[in-house]
């Protein structure tokens, strides 16, 4: 329930990572734990295009939305690849790995020619297209900027 605001949480439905219901929701809103897979304590709350596209993801089929998606991970994620959506591990000396990121939206565009504009470099400072050539392409949307909180200089502004 840490994933969202409590806004959302207070009234949403809550999963395991089987999709199996635990309480039902009266908002429209599923929150999922930490994924014991998962280093750290990743839970996610999403709404019901996002629910389809973890479906998906999990089953490693293409993802099918036709609404704008929104993901609250308000409590940062684990490395994750930029670009390749099932790597297993973090590759030594490879850049692009996201890691370090904290509270963050996610969001799922169903016009993916809307998103060839974006910036796919995660080291950007503010939000940017993951996995962008891949069926499960999506926009990171940090809530700080980890450039700034990491102590880099980043040109980006600030987005608190």
């Amino acid at each position: 329930m840490s994933a969202p605001s409590e806004s959302v949480s207070a009234n949403a439905a809550v999963l395991d990572w089987h999709m199996n219901t635990l309480r039902e929701s009266s908002n429209g809103w599923r929150c999922l734990p930490d994924n014991e897979n998962a280093p750290g304590n990743v839970p996610w709350c999403v709404n019901r295009p996002w629910l389809n596209f973890l479906h998906a993801y999990v089953k490693k089929e293409e993802p099918i939305f036709n609404e704008f998606g929104i993901a609250y991970m308000l409590t940062g994620t684990a490395p994750v690849s930029n670009s390749a959506p099932f790597a297993p591990e973090i590759a030594g000396g490879e850049n692009n790995w996201v890691t370090g990121l904290v509270a963050h939206l996610i969001s799922l565009v169903p016009n993916r020619n809307s998103l060839k504009a974006l910036s796919t470099d995660h080291l950007n400072g503010g939000h940017w297209l993951m996995r962008s050539d891949t069926p499960y392409a999506h926009i990171r949307l940090p809530a700080v900027n980890r450039m700034e909180i990491q102590g880099a200089h980043s040109p980006a502004r600030n987005l608190q």
